[in-house]
């Protein structure tokens, strides 16, 4: 995009941690460059639709505002089924007429950021051509000597039409004609704007915090299906220009990996079924040290570590980060200390119900856990497709043996050791993890 395009109110847009980032289009190139490589859309034709919504635009604007340009940022540890979902839950936060507008987007990182780039059109393609009444473009005046066109200022104007009314034939008949684009645009993206710069800069600044909200109730839904918890981001103040601004970014990029964590560690607890009490008790503390902006030295010490970016105590930065490391160390110690202290395996077992004479009794079912968690390791994970056919071919495998009664043993704590591990691993070897887990299954279950 052309720097000349990048005006006052066309800037990235933060809030709390969400990154969103705005511009119109007005070049043609720009939007099939953007399109030409790894592109997603909600169009089974998105050359086609680009070609009829850009070549409609060329014939009834002037300014020729495309479309709009987006960059969302996302958290890295989305599956790609997730990332794609996320996209779509944001555009129809925008609005649910995104059913039918179209946009494309694609994945793209730039230093430790993921993110995604967003181009959404305002005018609807329909399906079928329609018929309308054609409408005068602006308000016609006449001179009334001279019969032809002239300014509202002519003494001798003569009112001729008005914007929006529908234009007659000879006979009286309004003139129709077939479009196939709607020839209003349904803005989304757009805040009022003004000659005062103040009021300007209020305008855009409830803008992007509208954008970003919208991010955020997204993200919520995509990752609903277990509510993760996550400690609150410090809110930035646009004020600042001094340290503090330099502090809030330290503190916020130190939550971000907190929060990596404690979103692994709520993972490892509902897919492994663990301790719950045990897991709420690090939540709540992690959660006491970053509303409260202090932590203890030391559990039988009274002495307290301010850790509030805009403290007066915290005015030299670089002191400051090495509060804030030691603050994040802190809560990873806590985080990883569950994984190896306070796991619970009696926990782990799932109950099915036997028939015993006429009595009915509760006994341990090997195959309901495995298959459990065999089952939560793909809908969690976005696995290669031949790791997925394996774990399906074991859930058959099981299904079979516990259909024919097969008695299974199985060694819970090695199983759920290699479970937290494809937990705890990066994204890019949670394929090797799930293969050493399938070996593991290949020796103990013939």
């Amino acid at each position: 995009m052309s720097e000349n395009e990048t005006t006052f109110n066309h800037d990235k847009l933060y809030n709390n941690g969400k990154f969103v980032k705005y511009n119109p289009v007005k070049d043609k190139k720009f939007i099939y460059t953007f399109i030409k490589n790894d592109c997603y859309s909600n169009s089974s034709n998105l050359v086609t639709a680009v070609n009829t919504l850009t070549a409609y635009e060329d014939t009834v604007t002037r300014s020729k505002n495309y479309c709009v340009y987006l960059r969302v940022m996302y958290p890295k540890d989305l599956s790609k089924n997730q990332q794609h979902e996320f996209i779509k839950k944001f555009m129809f936060e925008v609005s649910l007429n995104y059913k039918k507008l179209l946009f494309a987007y694609k994945f793209v990182k730039r230093g430790k950021g993921h993110y995604v780039d967003v181009i959404a059109f305002e005018r609807e393609i329909y399906t079928k051509e329609r018929e309308i009444e054609e409408t005068y473009d602006r308000d016609m005046y006449i001179n009334k000597n001279t019969g032809r066109t002239c300014s509202n200022d002519d003494p001798d104007a003569v009112h001729r039409c008005k914007k929006g009314e529908v234009r007659l034939d000879k006979d009286g008949r309004p003139i129709k004609k077939k479009v196939l684009v709607s020839p209003k645009k349904t803005r989304y993206f757009n805040y009022n704007s003004s000659d005062d710069a103040k009021v300007k800069k209020a305008n855009f600044n409830s803008f992007r915090l509208r954008l970003c909200f919208k991010a955020s109730m997204a993200l919520s839904k995509v990752s609903s299906a277990y509510n993760y918890f996550s400690l609150k981001y410090a809110k930035r103040i646009y004020g600042y220009s001094d340290h503090r601004t330099v502090n809030i970014q330290y503190y916020n990029d130190a939550l971000s990996e907190i929060n990596r964590q404690l979103r692994q560690l709520q993972q490892a607890c509902y897919l492994c079924c663990g301790d719950e009490s045990a897991m709420n008790k690090i939540i709540y503390s992690l959660a006491g040290m970053n509303n409260s902006k202090r932590y203890k030295i030391s559990k039988n010490s009274n002495c307290f570590i301010n850790i509030k970016p805009t403290a007066k105590i915290n005015a030299d930065s670089t002191r400051y980060r090495e509060v804030v490391n030691d603050f994040k160390r802190i809560c990873m110690e806590k985080i990883l200390g569950w994984y190896l202290d306070e796991f619970d395996y009696v926990n782990e077992f799932n109950w099915c119900t036997e028939v015993c004479g006429s009595v009915k009794r509760k006994v341990h079912s090997p195959y309901n856990w495995l298959i459990t968690h065999l089952k939560m390791l793909i809908n969690s994970y976005d696995l290669d497709c031949p790791i997925k056919k394996d774990i399906d071919c074991y859930i058959s495998k099981l299904s079979r043996m516990k259909h024919e009664k097969t008695h299974l043993y199985l060694d819970y704590r090695s199983i759920v050791k290699y479970l937290q591990n494809i937990i705890a691993i990066e994204t890019v070897y949670k394929n090797a993890g799930v293969k050493d887990l399938i070996a593991y299954l290949d020796k103990k279950i013939v």
